[in-house]
């Protein structure tokens, strides 16, 4: 069975949204999401 990347729900360090420029970034099921402009920047098939 493989395993796969996974990141614990809650805020994200040291990264800045790739949209807006914001570092107000929260992982939430597997997907970073930007806090201000609601983009997706990464999910964890990008890990």
């Amino acid at each position: 069975m493989a395993k796969y990347a996974t990141q614990p729900d809650g805020p994200a360090q040291g990264e800045t949204c790739d949209y807006c420029g914001s570092p107000a970034l929260t992982w939430r099921k597997c997907k970073l999401i930007c806090d201000d402009c609601k983009q997706i920047n990464k999910s964890c098939a990008d890990l």
